[in-house]
């Protein structure tokens, strides 16, 4: 029988395929139309939607008869592409692909000569790529502990220490029983004479939030080093503060706000902000005072009908900050062009919106016309909430 030899030709002949399948999946998801994408039942009926799926299909073909030749370059590629699919619903249709790469990533670490190959820069991808991928931790605890392990035992730069601190918060990890990795970064940030640029500087803001809302003695080792790093940062915290998004506010999001508005009296609409900062955080619509902030969702902020884990840990950590958060995802909106006349679909909404803040502290602001508004909505003169359905009108808000 030939022996299969492993081979510098063979290591870059499935670093070459994988990329190739990946900018195909780029490509064909670049033609797709987003208004056809978002209200079909079918996806996988549009030709370039059908043709990503192949191309994951085919991907997963092609590693399962090579996974024992996979070294770590490929492990940290398969992670970064597979986090930066341009759709959640190709997520989860790559679903299998990533239980075998987590699989696998699993028994790669657990063997001393194996784990390691891995270097810095690749076990950085990995970690970056965690919060974006829909795993069960419950179910693949195992690899996060051998992964924080892995890092506790490498050299990381400033940037690449940051970035790690970040992820620790969205992926919730135990500071307490990994309070000395923590304090090796926190000591490689605040001894570096590279400057951190705002999305580092976010990132370490949000693990500043996470940590403040655990109990003294789980941060106690290195509260004080924490502190020192901020303060060593603190004209760049500021200017991040200061930053707002760079992407344009979309249409539907100037049309909730406008609604928004109209609820309120004359002497509240100030009360209202748009776009404002919260630390890192750019709040869609914001009510500083009374602390409610609402936010306009659209498809990238969830997994199906799931919200995505940067998004909840988001929400976290304003959330122990005493805010109260709204989010209006668009699979719950009213779609305009199953209404008669455009009158017909604003009224509709207008309601739907109403009904999400109407148990919010914003009652308190909104002028006699939509106060009369609410109270028809809770005793409809047929009994029956039409168009809207009666479950929603019960909702609390945590």
């Amino acid at each position: 029988m030939r022996k299969y030899t492993y081979s510098k030709e063979i290591f870059q002949e499935q670093m070459d395929y994988i990329q190739v399948i990946f900018n195909q999946v780029i490509n064909f998801s670049e033609q797709i139309d987003l208004t056809l994408f978002t209200n079909t039942e079918k996806p996988e009926e549009i030709p370039q939607v059908a043709a990503v799926i192949s191309e994951l299909q085919q991907l997963k073909i092609y590693l399962d008869s090579r996974w024992k030749f996979i070294g770590t370059a490929h492990i940290s590629l398969l992670f970064t592409e597979l986090a930066h699919l341009k759709f959640d619903y190709f997520q989860q249709k790559a679903l299998s692909l990533q239980k075998c790469l987590l699989n696998h990533c699993t028994s790669y670490l657990s063997h001393p000569s194996q784990r390691r190959y891995f270097n810095v820069s690749q076990v950085t991808a990995i970690f970056s790529a965690l919060p974006k991928l829909p795993i069960n931790w419950q179910v693949h605890r195992m690899l996060l502990t051998q992964l924080l392990e892995l890092a506790n035992e490498l050299s990381f730069d400033s940037k690449q220490s940051v970035l790690l601190l970040g992820v620790f918060g969205k992926l919730f990890v135990d500071v307490k029983q990994y309070s000395s990795l923590i304090l090796k970064l926190l000591n490689t940030a605040k001894n570096s004479q590279v400057s951190l640029n705002e999305i580092s500087v976010s990132q370490l803001w949000q693990f500043d939030m996470y940590v403040k809302n655990k109990p003294e003695e789980s941060k106690a080792s290195f509260i004080s080093e924490m502190e020192a790093v901020l303060i060593k940062y603190q004209m760049t915290v500021a200017a991040a503060e200061r930053t707002e998004k760079d992407n344009k506010t979309s249409f539907f999001q100037k049309t909730i706000t406008n609604i928004i508005a109209s609820f309120l009296m004359d002497k509240t609409t100030e009360k209202m902000q748009r776009e404002y900062l919260v630390g890192a955080y750019t709040l869609d619509i914001a009510f500083p005072e009374e602390k409610v902030n609402l936010e306009v969702d659209g498809i990238f902020h969830y997994r199906g009908k799931e919200l995505r884990r940067v998004d909840k840990f988001r929400d976290f950590l304003l959330s122990e900050n005493e805010w109260i958060i709204i989010r209006i995802p668009w699979f719950e909106c009213p779609v305009a062009d199953k209404f008669a006349t455009p009158m017909a679909y604003q009224q509709t909404l207008r309601n739907y919106v109403l009904i999400k803040v109407m148990h919010t502290p914003l009652v308190k602001l909104f002028n006699a016309a939509t106060r009369q508004l609410i109270e028809e909505l809770k005793t409809p003169p047929n009994g029956h909430l039409q168009p809207l359905r009666q479950e929603q009108f019960n909702r609390k808000f945590e």
